[in-house]
């Protein structure tokens, strides 16, 4: 709940160094990290914690185990968990910031996009409380899909950012050519 508040005051320190093109996107952007932080939370609070919760009791069983929860556990076992999904989460808005300052474009994103398959999985494997194969790839295939997704909104950014530079080239060639024609201010002797 207090993701909204860290990201206004981080933003209200880094507003006064952005250009105006960078803070177009800049509450968009904390909305929508918003709304993918909590996303990556309900996800991680009310699917990936109860199968993981089930898979510890019945291996716990399995091996004659009684499993004897303290809040204290539970509740660091719980943080982690959602925390750590709802981050996992933020990957696409890390992208289109990279995005929209310059720094990666769609064939970037594109050619890199085995390696960033291999990191995700990497730290799905580390924010998965659970050694089985289920959890693992619950917590990737997610956060796979939105860098897939953010591929092609990056292609559409810019897709729409070469065709505006073509519209005003096109504009700015015409006011060249209207400046460069000879004026007729009338007959001359």
């Amino acid at each position: 709940l207090s993701l909204p508040f860290i990201i206004y005051f981080v933003a209200g320190f880094v507003v006064p160094a952005l250009t105006g093109q960078e803070k177009k996107f800049l509450f968009p952007g904390i909305f929508g990290s918003f709304l993918l932080f909590l996303a990556g939370v309900l996800v991680s609070y009310y699917y990936i914690l109860p199968t993981t919760l089930v898979f510890f009791k019945k291996y716990a069983e399995s091996m004659e185990i009684k499993t004897l929860w303290t809040w204290n556990s539970y509740l660091s076992f719980v943080t982690w968990l959602t925390i750590g999904f709802g981050l996992l989460w933020q990957l696409p808005v890390v992208v289109m910031a990279l995005s929209v300052i310059g720094i990666v474009d769609y064939k970037f994103l594109a050619r890199t996009r085995p390696y960033a398959v291999t990191i995700i999985l990497i730290l799905a494997a580390i924010i998965a409380p659970t050694p089985d194969p289920m959890t693992f790839i619950t917590l990737g295939l997610p956060v796979i899909a939105l860098y897939e997704a953010c591929i092609w909104i990056v292609w559409l950014l810019d897709r729409r950012k070469a065709r505006r530079e073509m519209e005003e080239r096109k504009e700015q060639d015409r006011l060249d050519d209207r400046d460069n024609k000879p004026r007729d201010d009338g007959p001359h002797d």
